[in-house]
């Protein structure tokens, strides 16, 4: 018997498939694609918030940039804009607006210290 390259084809995309609705109880290989866009989406977004806040933090307002470093916050500025518009406009999701002050803020405390991180309460022995 011979087995044609269409044939192989054909096999190994039923298995992919397969492989990839298995564990899902028969959610699409299309389904699991967009699930993890929207975690890896997540993900990318709530790196830029804390990038961006711990920036905000500590640029000063009379703080000289190189253009380049401008040039990508107005990019960054833009393309986060422009998908929040979308998201808004286009399909009609609302989007919370965060508490600023209070995100702020919470970069400003120290953060808290254990009392005591070490054996021995603070006495160090040696033999000598």
């Amino acid at each position: 018997m011979k087995i044609t390259k269409k044939k192989i084809q054909k096999i190994i995309k039923e298995e992919l498939e397969m492989a990839y609705s298995g564990p899902n109880n028969g959610q699409n290989s299309r389904q699991i694609e967009r699930d993890l866009e929207g975690q890896a989406a997540k993900d990318q977004l709530l790196n830029i918030a804390k990038y961006a806040l711990g920036l905000y933090c500590v640029l000063e307002d009379s703080q000289e940039l190189e253009s380049w470093v401008q040039n990508k916050i107005t990019l960054a500025d833009d393309y986060v804009s422009k998908v929040k518009h979308h998201l808004e406009n286009e399909l009609q999701i609302e989007i919370p607006v965060p508490d600023m002050e209070g995100a702020i803020e919470s970069t400003k405390k120290e953060p808290e210290q254990p009392e005591n991180t070490y054996a021995g309460e603070g006495s160090f022995y040696y033999d000598v």
